[in-house]
């Protein structure tokens, strides 16, 4: 099965398309950073309280 030859996409133009609002494919793009962004916040809270937790509470220090 020979589909022809893969096209290439100059990498400006896929970024260029992805900040766009107006296709499903840029807002789901766009989503999926809010959600990594959301995560990585959330996870350096988290790492944060805990190390002050076992520092505060029992004086040792995680690395």
């Amino acid at each position: 099965m020979n589909l022809g030859k893969k096209i290439s996409v100059p990498r400006d133009l896929m970024v260029e398309e992805l900040n766009l609002l107006s296709n499903r494919g840029s807002i789901m793009f766009h989503e999926r950073l809010k959600r990594v962004e959301r995560f990585t916040l959330e996870n350096i809270a988290q790492r944060h309280l805990s190390v002050r937790h076992l520092t505060v509470f029992t004086g040792l220090k995680s690395t």
